[in-house]
């Protein structure tokens, strides 16, 4: 199957991308068609490469067959299981099968790698970074949730507002008794009355 890089240049993922790499890229992979129901791949498979949504939509599905759940959905232009392209040892993590009739491009690491300086690629990479990076806030918040809830001292706290700064103004002593000096008379009758 052929994916004509016509199709590929509505994509919001390559939104100013020149044609010309977008081109590249569509011969440059491997485009499959999936019917509703039909598996990508499933949790526990080895990593081999990503999917690029050219039409239609996949789910994410993880746990086991018995109590499966869906997690997301991806839509045209996005990337589904980009550990392939990270991580030459990874597993998947999730089952991925079509929720319709849909098309994708797979993206092989070694295909990222030839078309590494492509604009094409580049948007790829970046949709591939912005997405972990999602996951990863989503998880550190699920898991200070969690960390939360089974330890309530372990919770953030709301940070520490200063208190405004106070001017006080302390009381001015009372002024100082003029000090007055005893005169060379004074002090010559004190030492001769015995005084000193």
């Amino acid at each position: 199957m052929e994916i004509h890089p016509s199709r590929l240049v509505t994509l919001p993922i390559f939104r100013g991308v020149p044609p010309g790499d977008i081109a590249t890229l569509a011969s440059s992979c491997e485009a499959f068609r999936y019917h509703r129901g039909d598996v990508l791949f499933e949790e526990g498979d080895a990593a081999n490469d990503a999917f690029l949504i050219v039409t239609g939509r996949l789910g994410v599905y993880v746990g086991s067959a018995l109590d499966e759940r869906l997690v997301s959905e991806g839509k045209p232009g996005e990337i589904i299981g980009e550990s392939g392209l990270l991580d030459p040892e990874a597993r998947r993590i999730a089952t991925v099968r079509a929720v319709t009739d849909c098309e994708v491009l797979a993206i092989s690491p070694a295909t990222m790698l030839a078309l590494g300086s492509s604009r094409a690629m580049v948007a790829i990479e970046l949709s591939v970074l912005s997405a972990m990076a999602r996951r990863t806030r989503a998880a550190n918040a699920r898991l200070e949730a969690a960390l939360s809830a089974a330890r309530p001292e372990l919770a953030r706290p709301e940070p520490a507002r200063p208190e405004p700064t106070r001017i006080i103004r302390a009381a001015s002593p009372p002024p100082a008794a003029p000090v007055r000096s005893e005169t060379l008379t004074e002090t010559l009758l004190r030492i001769l009355r015995g005084k000193s």
